[in-house]
C-alpha cells in the first residue's frame, strides 16, 4: 500500500475538527522463569499498581514465534490477556504515569511494532492477487496498536518520545502486507498529526518522501 492521499486526509481531518527477545521463558535475577500470567490489577493495592504495570509491560516485551500455530499456545494467550489488561489500565489511568513507566511503554510498543515487514511465506507459490495477507501475530499486534492510540492521545505524556525517529519508524511499517495493520497505521498517523502540531511539517514531508 502507498501513502498516497494520507497528507490531504490529515489536513481534512484537522479542518473538520535492537535485538528482540523471543522466548517462552524469561530471565528473572539470572534464572529462567516460566512465562506465566501476573496478578490482576484488581488484586493489588493502589500503591502497587504502577509497579505491576511495569512488570506486565516487561512480560509483553517477549515476542513469540507464530510460524508454528501449535507452539506456545498457553504463553501466547497469557500475553494476549496481559496486553488487554494494559490497554484497560492505560485508559483508566488518564495519563498519570511516571517517567520510568512511560519509558517502559515506549519500549514494549517499539519491540512489538517495529519489526520486519517482509512478505509472509506461503506454501502455494501461486496466489490470487486479491488474496489478503495476514500477519500471524496480529492477535498481539492489534492490541499493541490500541495501547499506542491511547498513549498518543495524551500529548503531554508522549511528547518526549513521539519524535522524528518514531514517526519515521511508523511510516516504515506501511510496508506491511496486512491491510488491517495499514488501517491502524493511518489512524495512528492521523492522531499523531492532530496531537503534535510541532511535527506537522515533518510528517507531511516524510509522507511525500515515502510516496
Amino acid at each position: 500500500m502507498s501513502l498516497s492521499g494520507v497528507t490531504s486526509s490529515l489536513a481534512t481531518g484537522l479542518n473538520n475538527g535492537d535485538g528482540l527477545p523471543m522466548a517462552v521463558n524469561t530471565k528473572v535475577n539470572g534464572t529462567v522463569a516460566p512465562y506465566e500470567a501476573l496478578p490482576s490489577f484488581r488484586d493489588v493495592q493502589y500503591s502497587d499498581k504502577q509497579n505491576l504495570f511495569i512488570k506486565k509491560l516487561k512480560l509483553c516485551c517477549v515476542l513469540f514465534d507464530f510460524t508454528d500455530p501449535t507452539k506456545g499456545l498457553m504463553e501466547k494467550d497469557v500475553k494476549r490477556q496481559t496486553l488487554v489488561e494494559l490497554v484497560d489500565y492505560v485508559t483508566s489511568a488518564d495519563g498519570k504515569f511516571t517517567e520510568p513507566v512511560v519509558q517502559e511503554i515506549v519500549k514494549m510498543v517499539s519491540l512489538n511494532l517495529f519489526r520486519s515487514c517482509a512478505p509472509q511465506p506461503h506454501e502455494n507459490q501461486v496466489l490470487e492477487e486479491e488474496e489478503p495477507l495476514m500477519d500471524a501475530a496480529w492477535a498481539h499486534v492489534q492490541i499493541v496498536y490500541e495501547l499506542l492510540l491511547r498513549f498518543v492521545a495524551s500529548p503531554k505524556l508522549a511528547k518526549r518520545y513521539i519524535d522524528h525517529s518514531f514517526v519515521l519508524r511508523i511510516l516504515d511499517i506501511f510496508d506491511s502486507d496486512d491491510l488491517r495493520e495499514r488501517e491502524y497505521l493511518k489512524t495512528v498517523l492521523h492522531r499523531m498529526y492532530g496531537k503534535f502540531m510541532v511535527h506537522h511539517p515533518f510528517i507531511r514531508k516524510s509522507i511525500n518522501y515515502h510516496l
